[in-house]
């Protein structure tokens, strides 16, 4: 090896030190600590909820397991080999092409009457409309919040489902959406011996973590998370990030603008979610009443990526009776999207809330086109007695 050889090998060795060392990475999200579940959630008898509600306690619970819970017949043995949830499916699952998003910060327009944004038909475009006074059409606001509505906001929750599905063969593995929050501080206790203490602001929100794991072969293949905060309103994300084989990509929420994977920064409608968030947000609209979830309503909500943002708008159909593992028949309304206006994949996303079980989605089914799909049907749930509270 001749002497310029080596001292170019040795400039470029060092020249690609300096820039890992110096150029900025983007780090993964700290993740909060892991709460501690101490009970299994089992199908009961949803509580009843009108468009502006009044709290809603949280469903009973009991301990008692379901004497069905196992009972459940197998599937029949597919023909196709099967084969692991490769990297492959998981990239097709959160790695849409990216269309150029414009970077605008346009004028937010005057805010219109709630009563009438309740009315009005959200358009039929990929272009959002703002609504920083109000909320989306298809969202009611309450106009009776409790005294601490933070509350009505579930325990932490671990939702475990198993996953299955066909992707050149029998897809097999595990995922897990966990959702947990801060517990909004209560009020001090009075001391009769002191003056009484003026009344403190309400706390605008706490925060939240939505974390969706992907698992195979005992390998971690996709890490999807939102951390935001969670208001007497809705969710309202920061930051969304996907951690999968091709790499680390983001989506950032603020000031009222959303700046995506390549830069690019568009306006955020009132009440856009992200991917993961978005199972949260739509079971607490449900189950206090905020938004109805009966056959033939539409459900509308704004998904900011790091790929761009969408309207999706999911079509209710009736209750169907899904047989799963451990949980036995559960009654499930099925939420089917319609296309996409300026659709930048071919990737779908089917959901199921069940009412007997806090409306949390009891099952996932992405299309990935053609005959490919990935199907998370809910094993168990289990939640904590409580969350933290903020300091």
């Amino acid at each position: 090896m001749s002497l310029a050889l080596c001292v170019a090998l040795v400039l470029h060795w060092a020249a690609l030190g300096w820039l890992q060392a110096n150029l900025p990475v983007a780090q993964p999200l700290a993740s909060m600590a892991e709460p501690m579940f101490t009970r299994l959630l089992e199908p009961s008898a949803p509580q009843s909820v009108t468009p502006t509600p009044a709290p809603v306690p949280t469903p009973a619970l009991t301990r008692k397991r379901n004497p069905q819970a196992r009972t459940v017949a197998k599937p029949a043995t597919p023909a196709a080999p099967a084969t692991p949830a490769t990297p492959a499916v998981i990239a097709a699952l959160v790695e849409e092409p990216t269309l150029p998003t414009p970077s605008t910060t346009p004028d937010v327009p005057a805010s219109v009457p709630p009563g009438e944004a309740a009315t009005d038909p959200a358009p039929e475009s990929s272009t959002p409309t703002p609504a920083p006074a109000g909320e989306p059409a298809s969202v009611q606001a309450p106009d009776n919040i409790a005294a601490n509505p933070l509350d009505r906001w579930p325990a932490d929750t671990r939702l475990s489902y198993r996953l299955g599905g066909f992707y050149k063969g029998e897809l097999y593995g595990s995922a897990r959406v966990q959702w947990q929050r801060e517990k909004a501080p209560g009020p001090p206790t009075a001391n009769p011996a002191l003056p009484a203490a003026p009344a403190a602001p309400a706390a605008r929100g706490v925060n939240y973590q939505v974390m969706l794991t992907v698992k195979a072969a005992g390998l971690t293949l996709a890490t999807l998370t939102s951390q935001g905060e969670a208001t007497a309103t809705g969710l309202v994300p920061r930051i969304y990030e996907e951690q999968v084989p091709g790499g680390l990509r983001r989506a950032e929420f603020t000031d009222g603008q959303v700046k995506f994977q390549n830069g690019n920064v568009a306006l955020l409608p009132f009440g856009a979610q992200d991917t993961v968030s978005q199972f949260v947000e739509l079971a607490h609209r449900f189950s206090t009443g905020r938004e109805k979830l009966a056959a033939g309503a539409p459900v509308r909500v704004w998904l900011a990526r790091p790929g761009g943002l969408d309207e999706w708008i999911y079509d209710v159909g009736a209750e169907e009776t899904l047989q799963t593992p451990e949980l036995g028949a559960i009654q499930a309304f099925h939420l089917t999207p319609r296309p996409l206006v300026n659709p930048r994949g071919a990737i779908t996303a089917e959901l199921w809330f069940a009412p007997s079980l806090q409306y949390l989605p009891v099952r996932v089914r992405i299309v990935l086109g053609g005959s490919d799909f990935v199907d998370l049907m809910i094993e168990r749930i289990e939640q904590a007695e409580g969350a933290p509270t903020v300091k």
